[in-house]
């Protein structure tokens, strides 16, 4: 045997191309082989540390790969109508159970406590937090400031050592002593150069 020893894969007993020299044929030819028989969209995402690319499959006629670097078409198609309950702030635990973490704050009344059914929840282990009605953050989205109040809860709640007795005015960075074991420092997000409304504008 001489010739092509794996003539026989693609050759009939006749001599022709087999079905199995068709199939092979039209894969090389195919998608998998040519990426210019099919129709993609590129667009580059961010990714890791490497350069890589990974297929998305969307309810579209086209397949869309994105690359990393820059956002894609889905990205741009927010608006400010599709925000359900944006952060407007965060409550930083700097002493206490749960010591760095942070829970965010959302437009209007924020009741926090230890409980699940508070807004915000400061469940780190700290008993002496009131269940469900410890404090209250406030966000008022008109005048785009932060309130604190008392809550239901029997422990005194401070702000920068003074007792909140009514409602007080809550500054970035106050610190908020919700017992003697956890307090707080509030971070602002939107004040007064931005608000969440500032992109019904722009849509």
């Amino acid at each position: 045997m001489n010739g092509d020893k794996t003539k026989w894969i693609f050759d009939d007993e006749d001599g022709s191309a087999s079905e199995l020299d068709s199939d092979f044929t039209e894969a090389l030819d195919g998608p998998a082989m040519n990426p210019a028989a099919t129709d993609f969209d590129v667009y580059p995402q961010t990714g890791g540390d490497t350069e890589s690319t990974r297929l998305i499959a969307e309810q579209s006629e086209k397949t869309q790969i994105f690359l990393a670097g820059q956002p894609s078409k889905q990205d741009a198609t927010g608006s400010y109508n599709d925000l359900e309950d944006p952060v407007v702030g965060w409550l930083v635990i700097i002493k206490g159970p749960g010591l760095g973490q942070s829970v965010p704050i959302g437009v209007g009344m924020n009741t926090v406590g230890r409980d699940n059914s508070s807004r915000v929840v400061i469940g780190f282990g700290d008993k002496t937090i009131s269940g469900s009605d410890h404090a209250r953050v406030i966000y008022d989205d008109d005048t785009r400031g932060f309130f604190i109040a008392h809550g239901s809860g029997k422990t005194i709640t401070k702000v920068n050592g003074q007792m909140v007795a009514t409602v007080l005015p809550l500054a970035n960075y106050d610190v908020v002593e919700l017992t003697k074991t956890t307090h707080l420092r509030f971070v602002a997000f939107c004040n007064e150069n931005f608000d969440w409304s500032d992109l019904a504008e722009k849509t």
